[in-house]
């Protein structure tokens, strides 16, 4: 892996590093299943990823094309979960995560390209 596609990689990381760091901060205000205005079921994945994204970023920098998969799950999920509840969040939160996980979806086509022509499939 070049320094280049090092650096797409640790892009995505802080990504998820911001996400991690906002789930963190409402546990800790807000304690165990913090997002009391919304329903339970959603309460719950926002609390899930409080480890889920700490868990993606180990992934990515120990198997960064499969770590790839559980990204793009957990930011696709998050957008479109979010994307329900956009008075919750504002306006410019939203749009960060979008443009997030379109990065997220960009580098993982980069990646899955590049070793698909690897192998020439």
């Amino acid at each position: 892996m070049n320094r280049s596609e090092k650096i797409l990689l640790l892009i995505a990381a802080a990504g998820f590093a911001v996400g991690t760091a906002t789930h963190t901060m409402e546990l800790i205000s807000g304690g165990w299943l913090p997002y009391t205005s919304v329903p339970l079921w959603k309460n719950t994945y926002w609390t899930f990823l409080t480890f889920a994204d700490p868990l993606v970023i180990i992934l990515l920098f120990a198997k960064p094309l499969p770590a790839l998969v559980p990204a793009n799950l957990v930011i696709i999920s998050d957008v479109i979960i979010n994307t329900g509840v956009f008075n919750y969040f504002g306006h410019y939160r939203i749009i960060m995560q979008c443009a997030f996980c379109v990065y997220v979806m960009a580098v993982s086509v980069y990646f899955l390209t590049k070793k698909l022509g690897k192998h020439n499939v």
